[in-house]
């Protein structure tokens, strides 16, 4: 009980430290809008998007505990626009197990009663972060450039980075949402927690959808993948926002990664694939 509440201390200080640091990015931007009315020059004047915030942590036979946020901003200057995006999500969990020979049955103490251990481990520790400059070439389609990273090593993956070029098209852009499709090509490196590493010329496809439900709701869906002879990944998000203030938001959102010949051997639940549901705070900055 000692390591539990440790951790979800340790869980509740950096949700609080992290909603400290939005909070103050929401009352900044509010302050920059002053100051660029008051003719003063403004570090991130032109800079708009939002963070999310999330924990979770639960008691009993098993102990869990999450923290999740993420930010996503850009800025567009004449014919260019550049987007940065970063995302953490960090889950544990303990639970208890019965002792366990190299035959498979539980070990007895001397009054023959079973012995039991406590496990602890890591359900998820992955973070990324991902810059892209784009060019418009028209008011509908650019071309860009996008440089990224992550690492998730419960998942098997210990860095991987990528870098691409292609185009991107809005379909459509309006008071209802937007439909955005991006293809290109890149390279990826991919260096795993047990096997092989993965190098080496990647086809990429990307599309992201938005539907304004009412004035309150919200609805996306992002879905992007990357193709190559010795590695496929695909990525699929959808979310549901509900509106409740002019900066602040309620959401809830649904990830699913599948990533081929990537696993982590030390893990027995490690597959080619993961998901995730949170329930956050979407603050617009």
């Amino acid at each position: 009980m000692t390591n539990l509440h440790n951790r979800l201390v340790s869980a509740l200080r950096l949700f609080i430290v992290t909603s400290a640091i939005a909070f103050s990015q929401v009352s900044l931007s509010q302050e920059t809008e002053s100051k660029a009315e008051s003719g003063r020059v403004a570090v991130f004047e032109g800079w708009s998007g939002s963070a999310t915030l999330g924990a979770s942590t639960s008691t009993g036979s098993a102990e869990t505990s999450s923290v999740n946020g993420s930010v996503r901003v850009g800025k567009r200057s004449g014919k260019w626009e550049h987007w940065f995006s970063a995302a953490a999500f960090k889950g544990e969990s303990a639970v208890v197990a019965p002792r366990r020979g190299a035959d498979g049955e539980p070990i007895l103490d001397d009054n023959n009663e079973q012995i039991l251990d406590i496990v602890r481990g890591d359900t998820s520790d992955r973070i990324s972060a991902s810059y892209q400059p784009r060019y418009f070439f028209s008011t509908k389609t650019y071309g860009f450039l996008t440089f990224d990273w992550e690492q998730d090593e419960p998942a098997g993956v210990s860095n991987a980075t990528r870098q691409l070029i292609g185009v991107g098209h809005t379909f459509y852009q309006d008071n209802s949402g937007y439909l955005s499709v991006e293809l290109g090509a890149g390279n990826k490196n991919l260096e795993t927690v047990a096997g092989e590493d993965i190098n080496g010329a990647i086809g990429y496809a990307a599309a992201n959808y938005l539907y304004r439900v009412s004035n309150n709701v919200t609805f996306n869906a992002n879905l992007l993948g990357d193709f190559g002879s010795d590695n496929r990944t695909f990525d699929a998000a959808v979310g549901i926002n509900f509106k409740l203030t002019n900066t602040l938001a309620f959401g809830i959102s649904h990830f699913v990664r599948s990533n081929s010949d990537v696993t982590n051997e030390a893990n027995p639940l490690s597959g080619r694939r993961d998901s995730v549901t949170t329930m956050n705070l979407v603050i617009d900055i």
